[in-house]
């Protein structure tokens, strides 16, 4: 009989059930046992360890690792980590710290993919924070009026973002009686981003909330713990 030497893709997969039902021992045990025989960790790996440590609402652990295993194993850290990171932030309520999360990431040289503006827009305008969605949105199309935060990082920070998106960005300005804030970055699209397609019944919700004076409720600025 021949010996079969568990590999990367076998540790991830075992990892990644881990991750599935919370056994935050169990993966550790297995990354232990992985680095044991020799087998270097990923960016998939720490992808599958930050699902681990956030669906056990283990936050500060799931940091502490990436930082050990990347610099152990000199990994830089992909798109994927990076945005499992921010995801990791916003399912613990942690909105400003996921935006210091992107801040870094544009800062390490790592250009977003949809992905990660996706589940900012959401769970921002969740929050409440719709002015940072505006700042997001903005710098994922490179318009003016981003985030500061986001504003040194130039072109890193651009993304093509598939039109759904953008429309449930705008969307979801309209619907949080950010109207005015909305038909800014619709003026702003139009004008400097026109082949972006913004739908119809899109453009009409902005309108109608604009002219019901829909923003006329204060926008709601308490976040996240950062």
């Amino acid at each position: 009989e021949t010996d079969i030497k568990p590999d990367e893709v076998m540790y991830n997969s075992l990892m990644d059930g881990c991750a599935q039902q919370c056994l935050v021992e169990e993966g550790m045990q297995l990354l232990e046992e992985m680095q044991a025989a020799g087998v270097r960790p990923s960016n998939f790996t720490l992808s599958v360890l930050v699902k681990l440590f956030s669906r056990s609402r283990k936050l500060d652990r799931a940091f502490s690792v990436v930082r050990e295993l990347s610099s152990k194993y000199r990994i830089r850290l992909n798109v994927h980590v990076h945005t499992n990171l921010i995801q990791a932030c916003l399912s613990a309520r942690q909105t400003n710290k996921a935006l210091n999360c992107l801040d870094q990431m544009l800062q390490d040289g790592v250009q977003p993919n949809e992905r990660t503006y996706a589940i900012l827009f959401r769970a921002l305008a969740a929050n409440g924070q719709y002015d940072a969605v505006a700042g997001v949105l903005r710098a994922a199309l490179g318009l003016d009026g981003m985030l500061p935060s986001l504003a040194r990082h130039g072109s890193t920070a651009l993304c093509k973002l598939e039109n759904h998106v953008v429309n449930q960005a705008l969307m979801s300005l309209a619907e949080g009686c950010q109207s005015s804030l909305a038909l800014d970055v619709l003026a702003q699209i139009k004008e400097k981003r026109p082949h972006v397609r913004v739908d119809a019944a899109t453009q009409g919700k902005i309108l109608a909330a604009n002219a019901s004076g829909g923003s006329k409720m204060p926008p709601i600025t308490a976040g996240g713990a950062g």
